[in-house]
Parts: C-alpha cells; sequence; structure tokens
C-alpha cells in the first residue's frame, strides 16, 4: 500500500504548502482512515467554542472533496473510509455524483457551509454529534446507515429526496432547525430498516416523509416537531412495514399528517401531544393501518383528529385521553374492528363525528349500555340528524348479546328524527304515535295497556247504556246481554262473540261511540299484530 509520505506529496502538488490541519488529514486517512482533531479538555471539544478552535483544527472540505474524486489521491484511502472528529470544516464540501466504496464520518465536527451529497453513492455516512448549515442529498444511496444523531444540528434544510437507505436512518437525540421551511425533507426516501427519530428536535419548520417507504418502524418516542400554524411531521402517502410510534412524551405543535399512509402493524400515540388550536392536531384520512391505533393513557389533542375514511383493521383506542374537550374526533366513513373508548374521553358536544362509521365490535373495556352510549351518540352536532351511527351501535349491541339496549338505541333513533325537525308534519304525528303505541315496533305491552282501557270504558258505557234502555236487539229472543262481552265483540275484529250481532245502539251518541270504538279495535288490533310478528321473526333469526 503507498505510504502517506506519497499522499502528502500529491496533495501539495494539488494545494501547495500544507497547513497542520491538512498534514493530520492525509497521514490520519492513508494510515487508520480516521483523524481526531479533538482538544484532551472537553469544554474545548464542545461545538459552541467552534469559532474560536485554532488553525489545528480548521480544515477545508477542499480537501475532502479532492481526495475523494482524484483517482491517485483515493487509492490512499482505506477500508475505514474518511473519518474525522473535531474538526471545523471550511468551504463547502461538495461530494455530488460520486461512488464511494467506503464509509464517510464527520463526528462533532463544525460543518461551516452547506454540503452537497446529491446523487451519491457511498457506504454509510454519519454525521453524529456534528452542526451543518444545511444538507442537499437528493437520490443519495447509501449501502448502509445514515446517522444523524446524538446532538447533531443543522441550521438548515436537509433534504434526503428520494434517498435510498439499505439499512437505517438514524436522527435519534438530533435538531434540525430550519427558520420557517423544511426542515426535513424526505419525500420518496426508501429505507430498508428503520427510521428513528426518539428524543429529536425539529423547529422552524416542517419533516416530511411523504410517499416515504420505510421497511421497518418510523420512531418518534420523545421527539419534538414545533412549526406552530404549519404541518409538523407529514408521512402522507407513506408505506411502513411496520409501525408509527408518536408515543412516550412525542410532542407536536402543529399538524401532525398521515393522510393516506399505509402502516401494516400499529400507530402508537400513547402518552403524545398534538396541538394545533386552529387546525388539525392529526390528520389521517384515507389511512389504512393494519393493525391498532392507539390514542390513550394521557393522549392530549387540541385541535381536529381526523381520521376520516380510514382503515383500521383491529382495535381503535379512545381512552384515558387529557382534556378531550379540546378537540374534535372525525371518524366519518372510518372503519375499524373494535372500539375502545370511556365515558371520560369523549369529546365535547359537537365535536364527534361518527356518520359512516363502522365497527365490528366493543371493546371489553368499552361502555355497552344504552345509558351512556345515547351519550356518545348525542355528542355528535345538532345541524344534521344521522340514522347511521344509531343503527350501526344497536347492530353492534344486538350481536354482542345487548339486544335490550339495541332496541333503546333504536328507539331512540326516532324519537331524535323528531327532534331534529328535519321530517314533515304529517311524519312527525305518525311517528308520535307509534311511539307511543308500540313503541316503533319494539315493544307491544302499551297496545294490551290500551286495548284493556278501551274495553273497559266501553263496558262502562254499554253497561249504563242498557240499564237506561238504549240497547235495542234485533231478535225477538236474543241471548243475554253483558256489557263486557259486547264491548269485546264489537272491538276486537274477527272475533264473533254472538252478543254484538244480536244488538245495536238506540241512541245517536252511542252509536257514534260504538263507531270509534270498533276503529279503535281495528287500529290497535293490526298494531298488536305487526308487533306480536316482529318479535316471533326476530326470535327465529
Amino acid at each position: 500500500m503507498p505510504v502517506s509520505k506519497d499522499l502528502i506529496e500529491l496533495a501539495e502538488e494539488q494545494f501547495g504548502a500544507l497547513s497542520h490541519a491538512d498534514e493530520a488529514f492525509f497521514i490520519g486517512i492513508s494510515n487508520e482512515g480516521l483523524v481526531n482533531y479533538q482538544s484532551e479538555f472537553s469544554e474545548e471539544n464542545l461545538l459552541v467554542n467552534a469559532l474560536k478552535w485554532d488553525a489545528g483544527r480548521v480544515l477545508s472540505a477542499s480537501r475532502i472533496n479532492w481526495i475523494c474524486k482524484n483517482a491517485a489521491a483515493r487509492e490512499f484511502i482505506t477500508h475505514i473510509g474518511v473519518c474525522i472528529i473535531g474538526a471545523r470544516i471550511e468551504e463547502k464540501l461538495d461530494l455530488e455524483f460520486l461512488t464511494l466504496p467506503f464509509p464517510l464520518l464527520f463526528h462533532q465536527c463544525f460543518i461551516k457551509e452547506d454540503i452537497n451529497l446529491f446523487s451519491l453513492e457511498t457506504k454509510t455516512i454519519n454525521f453524529g454529534g456534528s452542526f451543518v448549515k444545511a444538507i442537499t442529498a437528493d437520490g443519495l444511496i447509501v449501502h448502509g446507515d445514515l446517522t444523524m444523531n446524538n446532538g447533531f444540528k443543522s441550521n438548515g434544510e436537509v433534504r434526503l429526496l428520494g434517498a435510498s437507505i439499505e439499512n437505517d436512518l438514524n436522527c435519534q437525540s438530533g435538531s434540525f432547525n430550519a427558520n420557517n421551511t423544511h426542515a426535513l425533507s424526505a419525500d420518496g426516501i426508501k429505507v430498508q430498516g428503520s427510521v428513528f427519530m426518539d428524543k429529536c428536535t425539529v423547529y422552524g419548520g416542517e419533516a416530511e416523509f411523504l410517499g416515504a417507504e420505510v421497511g421497518g418502524n418510523i420512531g418518534c418516542e420523545k421527539a419534538k416537531f414545533f412549526n406552530e400554524e404549519g404541518i409538523a411531521l407529514n408521512i402522507g402517502g407513506a408505506k411502513v412495514k411496520g409501525s408509527v410510534h408518536l408515543r412516550n412524551g412525542f410532542e407536536a405543535r402543529g399538524e401532525v399528517r398521515l393522510v393516506g399512509a399505509d402502516i401494516c402493524n400499529s400507530l402508537e400515540c400513547n402518552g403524545g401531544i398534538f396541538h394545533n388550536n386552529n387546525g388539525y392536531a392529526i390528520c389521517a384520512d384515507v389511512c389504512r393501518i393494519g393493525g391498532n391505533a392507539y390514542l390513550r393513557n394521557d393522549f392530549s389533542a387540541a385541535g381536529k383528529v381526523s381520521f376520516a375514511t380510514a382503515i383500521i383493521n383491529r382495535i381503535f383506542s379512545w381512552s384515558k385521553v387529557k382534556a378531550p374537550e379540546k378537540c374534535i374526533l372525525d371518524l366519518r366513513n372510518t372503519k375499524i374492528g373494535f372500539l375502545w373508548d370511556d365515558k371520560e374521553s369523549w369529546p365535547g358536544k359537537g365535536n364527534l363525528l361518527i356518520d359512516g362509521l363502522k365497527y365490528d365490535g366493543l371493546d371489553v373495556h368499552a361502555p355497552k349500555d344504552a345509558k351512556n352510549r345515547i351519550e356518545w351518540l348525542h355528542r355528535q352536532p345538532d345541524d344534521n340528524f344521522y340514522a347511521q351511527p344509531f343503527e350501526q351501535l344497536a347492530s353492534v349491541l344486538e350481536k354482542g348479546g345487548y339486544a335490550k339496549d339495541a332496541e333503546r338505541i333504536r328507539i331512540q333513533k326516532n324519537m331524535d328524527l323528531v327532534k331534529s325537525g328535519k321530517v314533515p308534519l304529517i311524519s312527525k304525528l305518525g311517528n308520535y304515535f307509534f311511539r307511543y303505541t308500540i313503541c316503533y315496533g319494539y315493544r307491544v305491552w302499551p297496545v294490551f295497556v290500551y286495548m284493556a282501557s278501551i274495553i273497559a270504558v266501553g263496558w262502562i258505557l254499554f253497561g249504563i247504556a242498557a240499564n237506561e234502555k238504549m240497547i235495542a236487539s234485533s231478535q225477538a229472543a236474543p241471548p243475554p246481554f253483558s256489557a263486557l262481552v259486547y264491548s269485546i265483540d264489537e272491538f276486537i275484529p274477527l272475533v264473533n262473540l254472538h252478543i254484538g250481532e244480536n244488538y245495536f245502539p238506540d241512541c245517536g251518541f252511542l252509536y257514534g261511540y260504538l263507531c270509534i270504538h270498533i276503529l279503535l279495535g281495528w287500529i290497535l288490533t293490526s298494531l298488536l299484530i305487526a308487533g306480536l310478528t316482529r318479535h316471533i321473526r326476530k326470535k327465529e333469526i
């Protein structure tokens, strides 16, 4: 292998006289692949003091560009690659369109100018603990990990549009500050491993993974995404083969967008804080979640939480939510496996949107009694009445063995329809009639009460009329008159007790009452038959 002296000579031919930092760089790269510029005193290595570092720690980016681009110089690079620790790198680092068969490591470096890695192909890249101004790495190909962690800080946009990473994208404990632009742009990125953003902070701009493909998880535990009045984190249209973790201290100030995302496992927001008072706290419309969606255990949202038209194959958990009165929950036209909620977590009146929501069942921990579930339904806005949420809930309760509660839900549906004022007067009158007779077909005992009452009234009236000689007979020798039997005979259709056919009122008033008596008999008997038929069919099913 060529010695470092030969590399020094090549460098002098290119740059002239070399500084101490230059010599240390070329010697370190050709011998061990690593150059450590750090001081033995830890305070002097803090990046806040980088502009005060002495010349022995200041390296021009032109030296790095040259050794990576020059074929003769690149022969001196070992399998370790280019590894620089604790340097202040001046000028622009420009490695676009290169193919480098070795790693690049810049650990605890202060890189003063923008970095251009456009369409670079290399093994691994590590900016752990370093400060950078901005990075342009569209089309980057990394056959290993891309690391920006452990105190990494950017003061401009980090662009990874269409990049490809064979292992992990690791941004744990990194900081991205964009000054009101995009902080981290990774649209269309392909990561075969996982995206780690735990404990990272993103300020003043959007972290965007629009249309990304991730082979593992996206982890954002204890991460902070602050882009108030804008989009804080955008995973819209992404395909994630694992889970998305926005939990355990995760905090977003601005919209978290998951529109059209395809998450094979679960979305976990346990203990997450999502604030966007003037818009969407979470927008996950049209997303597909193959596992569970957990928004629970001190989950907090100020703004709208929307899963409209989403598909959640297993459990949607909305329980132990902090300050639920501050959010709007939109589950319109959403399809989920099981709904897990609790009364204390329900949004305030008018802030629950569930028209078109379909679910297979209620979780074992969710309330199932009609009283509480009616209250849940009444958290919907009053401006429109939708029957579907009532029918969906009743169907689920009925299948789960809560038939009485299901009946109460359906009865309440009809009552609320009238209260909504969306029906014409004739329909409203009909609604009231069926409500107070057979309770919309769910209870028949009121009909028996009404029938017994009318028969009793007829018994009394016909008895008085008989005593006053106001009941006449068409027969010479009629059977004995009984006011009770006469009342029953005339009231119940298709029943012939041979009293009604032999006697008739001999008074205009009594005749008028008899007509009403007969008419009510037909109506109530018909209602009774209809109600009983429904119950028999229901039991057969």
